[in-house]
């Protein structure tokens, strides 16, 4: 316990709840674990005007920002509400913790310099937000990267990058995503079933599931393809699709239409269940299969690390720093490493043709999950870390 006053902390993240994705989901659980030891507030921004405004969120401040984009006045003046915000909240702020570095956040840094605030910034997108990647991209933006008290990477691939700039090391940080291990669990054959029947699935029905935007990046087309591949060898599978389908900025709806209208004039639509945003993405993993991650650029992806802790096998592309580290291949997972649909054709119809004797993966993706990525440790990590910074020097 803190013997002096709570630290109070403000949280940079680009959106929050009651909007959902993986990374407010992290953002979310580090505030519950932390929030008895540390006064949390939040700043956002928001696409939706109703969102906009100053609220309660689970017992936090969260102050969201209007940022209207359709128009470049509309969206200057929501920028500078957004920093005007920001001035007034860091009167009673100790630490500004950003959650991903990014232009809009680059000048967050200035101010937060300028009032003379520690600044920690939790990287979190490989080949974007990564050190080399910044330094690759803009001179300005890589001195104003370098300002900051301390850094996070999330797997070895953020730690490499780090370390080929030649930063000082004090600042690198490795503290890993958590999983909340009660929510995401193991569950037995019949509350599985239950489940199903909850979300109108079959106990005999086999189940792939995939999570994410529907970006060229995370490469939904290519599992549709390869799912399509096994449906024409009668297979009867099922196929859920979890993630925004419109109305966001990384989403490319052509993705969305060009499979729905293939799998309308197929006949095999009613086979796939579109998801556009739940918070019981654990739940869907809890009652499925096979979970398949075929992105080609990530940070830590919470979604896997999720759909391990609920032992659910999993398929993920191979991204050497991020997913190699998490993976061995064929026995905590199975690794994909082509871009060719037969490719992933064959590794799904692995499992559905002995879906019992990929059992052992998944238990052993949860053993990895339980000794590495727990957030009641993850939680702790950041914690040492703000009274690491805010010690007087």
């Amino acid at each position: 316990m803190l013997s002096n006053p709570k630290l109070n902390i403000l949280m940079i993240t680009g959106v929050y709840l009651p909007e959902i994705n993986g990374a407010v989901r992290q953002c979310s659980q580090l505030i519950n674990n932390l929030k008895h030891l540390i006064n949390y507030s939040v700043l956002t921004g928001t696409n939706y005007e109703s969102s906009s405004g100053q609220f309660d969120a689970e017992g936090i401040s969260v102050t969201k920002i209007y940022i209207n984009k359709s128009s470049k006045f509309k969206y200057i003046i929501g920028i500078i509400n957004y920093y005007i915000s920001l001035i007034g909240i860091l009167k009673n702020i100790d630490i500004i913790h950003i959650h991903g570095f990014s232009n809009r956040n680059a000048i967050t840094i200035l101010i937060g310099i300028l009032c003379k605030k520690k600044i920690i910034i939790k990287m979190t997108s490989y080949g974007y937000d990564d050190p080399l990647s910044i330094k690759k991209a803009s001179f300005l933006l890589w001195i104003i990267f370098k300002c900051c008290h301390a850094y996070i990477g999330i797997s070895p691939a953020f730690s490499k990058s780090y370390k080929e700039t030649g930063n000082l090391k004090s600042k690198y940080n490795f503290i890993p995503n958590g999983v909340d291990l009660i929510r995401c669990n193991k569950i037995n054959a019949t509350d599985r079933n239950v489940l199903r029947i909850k979300y109108g699935f079959s106990a005999q029905d086999l189940i792939f599931i995939f999570v994410g935007h529907f970006s060229p990046e995370k490469r939904p087309m290519l599992l549709y393809k390869a799912w399509v591949k096994l449906i024409e060898k009668n297979y009867c599978l099922k196929l859920i699709f979890i993630g925004r389908t419109k109305g966001h900025f990384e989403v490319d709806e052509r993705i969305v239409e060009e499979i729905k209208l293939d799998a309308l004039q197929r006949g095999i639509l009613h086979l796939i269940h579109f998801v556009e945003e739940t918070v019981h993405v654990d739940e869907y993993m809890k009652m499925a299969d096979v979970f398949v991650l075929p992105s080609i650029r990530e940070g830590l992806p919470n979604v896997l690390l999720e759909a391990m802790a609920c032992a659910l096998p999993c398929i993920v592309s191979d991204l050497p720093g991020v997913t190699d580290w998490l993976i061995e291949d064929g026995k905590t997972g199975v690794v994909l490493r082509s871009d060719v649909p037969e490719v992933l054709t064959e590794k799904l119809m692995s499992f559905a043709e002995e879906p019992d004797q990929h059992l052992s993966i998944g238990l052993a993706a949860r053993q990895v999950i339980e000794r590495k990525f727990s957030c009641t440790s993850t939680s702790q990590a950041v914690l040492d870390l703000y009274r690491k910074i805010i010690k007087p020097t």
